[in-house]
């Protein structure tokens, strides 16, 4: 909380009674705002994220509602409202200066807004530059002006590239929000054409629309929906993929379907076939349906206010779904030269300019060295080839990748190439390359942009990533990459912006910037980043599946194919006693004791945690059902109920132990530290003892 001349600023908790007013401001100001639906004030509200401006009476005097997107490592103003009694007071300054500061460590803060409103001349004053244009969602189609503020951190995380991109998720409507946005009567429906999410979204029609639109009995409200409907694109699909989806679709239609049923799966099956991210309806048969179809689809099915709430934690939904690809890869084996001709007509890029005789000497060269060079395939359960890497070695402390190829008729390639990537990265940890160079000169876009994602550095040599396999102080970590640097000319300017940002960091004990030094240099870890660390106890059933291959060797079926695929994983729990875990952190994984499990009783594993979100079950298994291994009634059981909230802890870069500690050893080096616990719920520990503990 701070107080500036009887102005008093603070953060709304989600049982504050000020998110009354709050809502009450939003409807008075709802004509500039926009429309928001009323859960979402709770939803954020809940993260800490409405700053509100408010007098020595306690009179609200204004608020600011802001979202943060971890993906793009940014932050996005969504209201900034000062009530018309407090106007020219400098309220908005103060609530706009308080969250520089408080998103500091983040790239930077972007908003759109409308170049008709007053508000859009008040945004240079506060340091904000107008980055490009763009025409609104809005009926009228107004024009928005893309404003940004750069934080100005060393120029390490593809600023121009991640924050400015107007990369959308494609957004099919079916006909009853087509209808409420057309008559301006749903609030929950109107909120997906609020100028803020212009840079997410990106609303779609099937060409079903023009059918529903026929059955109107009145001439004019036909030519007045058709004439509304020239305001969205519409979604192709080919007529034979509709087809075949509609097929599958039939098991979850009325088993005497009116011609309305027919119409909205018609329109469902549509937007399925065209592979599109979100499908956005009111309609309850049809979200009834939405876990089953999801399942059989990968396609989420959800409510318009369920997607503006959560559409930053949704976002990764359509490019990362390891839970169906554990159902679709059946093995991994190398390549034999005989399957060169099936590789080449698999595998050839042709719209990157790729010829036959490119991909075939390639291959061939890879294949006439097996000793230095490992090139392997990725086949489904019909042994169709999916995805193609190769490793080579030849160079000490450089793993060198010259193929890295997924086929692009797959479905999943999107998640089937995270999940090569990921291998990569491992196999440069097993093999203690520091270096990693993916130097294939016919790389599709979605690859591309998955590198970028996972921290490779694009260079005239390839798409190098760094690759630390131990853990340092600060001051070491810098004098290694400035090492690294130095034998590397295409590395160096890339290792000395690190090594800047390192310093900074530890000049000012900021958190998030170590998190995303860690990122770049992972698996290494950093020491003296003051990261808080904890020990958290897991059941043996659930570590095997999460991330133990060894207890689930001892098990007499094994750990599900979803072991081998998750990059990142999600754990539930209670969230009473969870010892204030949030981001960033650690944890150090305690698998239980349980008799049936040898190995168990012991630390096994270490990993980073991603999120920490506390919600009720059903909205946190839809917000991370494609991650796998827990299933609904999983979730529903670890809760006790679907009326109490329930801890989501996402985490990744796991890593297991080579020496585990057992309860005994735990005991006495918590002892030594001055904590008791006997390790029934999280436990802080200090981070000299983490990282004594792993090694």
């Amino acid at each position: 909380m701070k107080a500036t001349n009887s102005v008093t600023l603070s953060r709304v908790a989600n049982s504050n009674s000020s998110l009354n007013e709050i809502k009450k401001l939003w409807r008075d100001y709802a004509d500039t705002l926009g429309f928001f639906p009323e859960g979402a004030f709770e939803h954020y509200a809940q993260k800490g994220q409405i700053i509100i401006a408010v007098d020595s009476s306690s009179t609200l005097l204004g608020y600011l509602l802001y979202r943060v997107t971890p993906s793009r490592n940014d932050a996005s103003i969504v209201h900034l409202c000062v009530n018309k009694d407090a106007r020219g007071q400098g309220i908005a300054s103060l609530l706009v200066k308080e969250l520089l500061a408080t998103t500091k460590p983040l790239k930077g803060i972007g908003l759109k807004c409308r170049r008709d409103f007053e508000a859009n001349k008040i945004w240079p004053k506060f340091g904000f530059k107008a980055m490009s244009e763009s025409v609104g969602k809005s009926k009228a189609g107004s024009t928005l002006t893309r404003w940004w503020y750069d934080h100005n951190h060393p120029d390490l995380f593809s600023i121009a590239q991640n924050t400015l991109s107007d990369e959308t998720k494609r957004v099919v409507i079916d006909a009853n929000i087509f209808y409420d946005l057309k008559n301006k009567c749903n609030d929950e429906s109107l909120a997906l054409t609020a100028d803020w999410l212009d840079d997410s979204i990106s609303i779609y029609l099937t060409d079903e629309i023009f059918n529903e639109i026929n059955r109107a009995s009145s001439e004019t409200e036909r030519n007045s929906s058709r004439a509304f409907a020239t305001n969205f694109d519409l979604i192709r699909c080919e007529h034979e993929a509709f087809e075949s989806t509609y097929c599958l679709l039939k098991q979850h239609i009325p088993a005497k379907p009116s011609e309305q049923d027919i119409s909205d799966f018609t329109h469902l099956a549509k937007a399925i076939s065209a592979k599109v991210d979100f499908y956005v309806t009111r309609d309850e048969k049809v979200l009834n349906k939405s876990n089953a179809i999801y399942e059989l689809f990968g396609i989420p099915i959800i409510r318009p206010s369920d997607l503006v709430i959560e559409i930053d934690s949704l976002y990764r939904e359509s490019e990362y779904q390891p839970a169906r690809l554990a159902g679709t890869l059946c093995k991994v084996s190398r390549v034999q030269s005989k399957a060169e001709s099936r590789i080449v007509d698999i595998f050839q890029n042709e719209i990157e300019g790729e010829r036959q005789t490119n991909l075939k000497a390639c291959l061939r060269n890879i294949l006439s060295n097996p000793r230095d060079i490992d090139c392997f395939e990725a086949l489904d359960h019909n042994n169709n080839s999916i995805g193609l890497v190769s490793y080579n070695k030849q160079i000490s402390g450089i793993l060198k990748v010259e193929l890295l190829r997924t086929n692009k008729k797959h479905v999943l390639s999107k998640t089937l190439i995270r999940h090569l990537i990921g291998k990569i990265i491992k196999e440069a940890e097993d093999c203690s390359c520091y270096l990693i160079n993916i130097s294939d000169p016919y790389l599709d876009s979605d690859t591309k942009a998955a590198l970028q994602e996972d921290n490779f550095h694009k260079t005239d040599d390839g798409w190098l990533k760094l690759s630390i396999f131990d853990h340092y102080d600060p001051r070491t970590l810098s004098k290694k990459l400035s090492h690294i640097g130095n034998q590397h000319e295409n590395l160096n300017n890339y290792c000395q912006t690190i090594c800047t940002i390192i310093e900074s960091a530890a000049t000012y004990q900021d958190l998030i910037s170590f998190k995303n030094v860690e990122a770049l240099i992972s698996p290494g870890l950093i020491k003296a980043s003051s990261i808080p660390c904890y020990i958290v106890p897991i059941r043996p059933f659930w570590a095997q599946h999460l991330f133990d291959e060894y207890l689930a060797s001892n098990d007499l079926f094994g750990a599900r194919l979803d072991l081998a695929l998750n990059r990142e994983a999600v754990y539930y729990r209670s969230p009473r006693n969870s010892a204030g875990i949030s981001l960033p952190a650690r944890i150090l994984w305690y698998v239980s004791h349980n008799k049936k499990f040898p190995g168990s009783g012991a630390l096994r594993a270490y990993s980073r945690v991603d999120e920490v979100v506390v919600d009720y079950p059903k909205q946190l298994f839809r917000q991370f059902r494609r991650l796998g291994i827990y299933e609904w009634k999983d979730v529903l059981y670890t809760a006790k109920s679907i009326d109490k909230q329930l801890m989501a802890i996402k985490f990744s870069n796991t890593s297991l132990l080579k020496c585990r500690c057992d309860w005994k050893s735990i005991q006495k080096a918590l002892s030594d530290a001055g904590i008791n616990s006997q390790l029934q719920s999280p436990c802080r520990i200090p981070e000299e003892l983490f990282f004594s503990l792993i090694k």
